[in-house]
């Protein structure tokens, strides 16, 4: 399934595309930070570099007002529901690259095989999922 947009999927498509996404990962961070940091695609290279995101924090009425606050150290200064964590490019929360505020769907459109892997931007032309962590 895809998590940005419902749209069911070969369970054999969707098994070879989060293969790939696990052992790409890391060249992923890698190349969307050599993105950023030089203002454009490259190819190749070897560094670890990775970058902070800023994530959403979805104020759904069924969070917690302490919960985030004391997993991950996010503040909540005024005791409002923290339901989910968002990370990644869904429309209704998109993270942003902390040093420069750019969505993460912009970084990733800059070079789309070299961010996200061949197959994925083959076969799905974004990131095919986010990441929620809730209660």
């Amino acid at each position: 399934m895809d998590a940005l947009f419902g749209t069911v999927r070969a369970p054999q498509e969707l098994a070879v595309a989060l293969k790939e996404a696990r052992h790409n990962l890391i060249r992923t961070a890698r190349n969307l930070a050599r993105m950023l940091k030089l203002g454009k695609p490259l190819q190749g290279g070897t560094d670890n570099m990775l970058f902070k995101l800023n994530n959403v924090i979805q104020p759904f009425a069924w969070g917690s007002k302490t919960m985030l606050s004391q997993w991950a150290g996010i503040p909540n200064p005024d005791n409002q529901p923290q339901a989910e964590l968002w990370m990644g490019v869904h429309p209704s929360g998109e993270s942003r690259v902390a040093q420069t505020n750019e969505r993460l769907s912009e970084v990733i459109a800059r070079d789309i095989p070299g961010a996200l892997g061949d197959y994925t931007a083959r076969h799905f032309g974004q990131l095919p999922f986010y990441l929620r962590c809730w209660q």
